[in-house]
């Protein structure tokens, strides 16, 4: 067993309290005019790597794809469709558009009372927050 000095003990514990930052928790509000929504993808495409859900610039097939879709998406409401495309927020931000037939309802089959709200983190990109309410 090995024996470890008292004042050791000390030095460690004192290093490690004063190397750690304290992260206060910042409470995030709602973003107004959006609403969480889910990508409607199927099985086969859900298991499949290879399968992309661009969101694009542009409300059409040929413009700048901004990012890939992720499960949950902060969509533009009241909807907003332009040509089969229905107007979403990036993660930084930014208008996008993504294909209408992709976007359904969010489901959590594990916990369908849970509700969700786009929001902006401290570092400015959106994300979703989530309640059992």
């Amino acid at each position: 067993m090995m024996k470890v000095s008292y004042s050791v003990l000390c030095a460690a514990l004192l290093l490690a309290s004063t190397s750690t930052r304290l992260i206060a928790a910042v409470p995030l509000s709602p973003i107004p005019g959006y609403v969480c929504m889910g990508l409607n993808i199927t099985n086969a495409q859900a298991h499949d790597f290879n399968f992309e859900v661009p969101i694009r610039s542009e409300p059409n097939s040929r413009s700048q794809v901004l990012q890939t879709a992720a499960g949950v998406l902060a969509m533009r409401s009241p909807r907003h469709e332009v040509a089969g495309f229905v107007e979403l927020l990036t993660a930084k931000q930014l208008p996008g558009w993504i294909e209408a037939r992709y976007v359904g309802p969010r489901t959590t089959p594990l916990n369908p009372r849970s509700r969700c709200w786009p929001v902006i983190s401290p570092k400015g990109t959106v994300m979703f927050s989530y309640s059992d309410s």
